[in-house]
């Protein structure tokens, strides 16, 4: 049989529809496609016969051959944009039809500098509209995989230009801003960090046994040091056998095959990757979230854990050790594997020196939506004196 793929096109705020409807054959080979990112009326006639008779639940159905005919379009080379094309012409259709569904903002506010931002930047000239970054990336630090200084040129020149174009930069942290103002000379810088969803992530009483349960959320990427957590991990089990950790994320099959050789079967418990809920689930279970990233600017699962009552060990890198206290954590050098393994120990043995309703207030009051919220519309009365509503 034949497959007709229909495909909507246009923008409405977040959400844009690509088109590029097309048509594919019986043997799966695609014969005519419509374009991208724009409307266009696309006629294909096809060569099928059908059977002359085909019974249809209890009727005869006839029907007649189509007359055979094979359009040029079915040779029609399909002309595929690069990812670079297609990111540039999404911006340009869910911009373009925002504005003319809902008229001209007061502000633009984008969160990645590349490349929503450059149409942010060419919108704010072409129409005179300010706009607002806020960054989270790790590419402004060097020790970073994926950082400024490995990427081609323009990648560079473009975000330094979007960065100092903008009213307002926001950051996640003090020691991002501290970086990015070392790179580039900005209007005006602000800090506002993360938010939670404390719908799902707050403060549950539990009488806690035996064992301590420590918890680890993350992408188990490069950066956050699995290998070294489960070397530090080899070292408390010499010393305590009365603890478990639960790991959150897609762990590669080599990561746990690492784990089995180290000993540690019967003390970890890989869930792979679930949903926020769940994420938030095994957290109000556990005692205390580790975390030890070779680097990071302001990791939203300390501040989740934060919210749901939980003391954090973490590495001392990016900004980190703004928001981790004595009364709510234990700061550990990146990479001192020894250290990690008796800050986690001393967790264990002064555990009851934590509040953890009062680390969940705390944090609550800061990270919220409607505390993060209301930040942000100060900041958007602050450039464009718009009229908010904070709900």
């Amino acid at each position: 049989s034949f497959v007709v793929y229909a495909n909507a096109i246009g923008g409405q705020d977040e959400i844009v529809f690509d088109g590029g409807s097309c048509v594919f054959n019986p043997k799966g080979k695609n014969i005519a496609s419509a374009a991208l990112f724009e409307e266009e009326l696309l006629v294909v006639d096809l060569d099928v016969t059908f059977n002359k008779k085909k019974k249809v639940k209890n009727e005869i159905v006839l029907e007649l051959p189509l007359t055979q005919r094979r359009l040029a379009i079915e040779s029609k080379k399909i002309s595929v944009p690069t990812k670079i094309e297609r990111i540039y012409q999404a911006l340009v259709l869910g911009t373009r039809d925002y504005i003319q569904k809902n008229g001209k903002p007061d502000l633009i506010h984008v969160h990645v500098v590349l490349y929503a931002g450059v149409v942010a930047m060419e919108l704010s000239k072409q129409f005179n509209i300010p706009y607002l970054v806020t960054e989270h990336s790790s590419v402004y630090q060097r020790s970073a995989t994926e950082n400024l200084w490995n990427r081609f040129f323009y990648f560079r020149w473009m975000s330094f230009r979007v960065l100092r174009n903008a009213e307002v930069v926001t950051t996640v942290s003090n020691h991002l801003a501290k970086q990015i103002n070392s790179l580039v000379k900005l209007k005006k810088s602000s800090v506002i960090t993360n938010t939670v969803d404390t719908r799902l992530f707050y403060f549950k009483p539990n009488d806690f046994s035996s064992p301590f349960r420590f918890i680890h959320v993350s992408g188990m990427t490069n950066a956050k040091n699995i290998e070294g957590l489960l070397r530090a991990f080899t070292q408390l089990k010499e010393r305590r056998a009365d603890w478990t950790c639960t790991m959150v994320g897609p762990a590669s099959s080599v990561l746990k095959q690492f784990a089995t050789e180290l000993g540690l079967d019967t003390f970890l418990d890989w869930k792979g990757e679930v949903d926020y809920s769940q994420v938030a689930q095994l957290m109000q279970g556990s005692h205390a979230h580790v975390l030890f990233s070779r680097y990071e600017n302001q990791p939203c699962v300390n501040l989740e854990a934060f919210c749901c009552g939980l003391p954090v060990i973490a590495s001392r890198v990016g900004g980190i050790d703004e928001v981790v206290s004595e009364t709510n954590g234990i700061m550990v050098e990146p990479m001192d594997e020894t250290a990690l393994a008796l800050a986690m120990e001393k967790m264990m043995t002064q555990y009851k020196q934590f509040d953890r309703k009062a680390i969940s207030e705390n944090a609550e009051s800061k990270f919220s939506y409607e505390a993060i919220g209301k930040m942000m519309a100060d900041n958007y009365e602050g450039i464009a004196g718009c009229t908010t509503n904070n709900k």
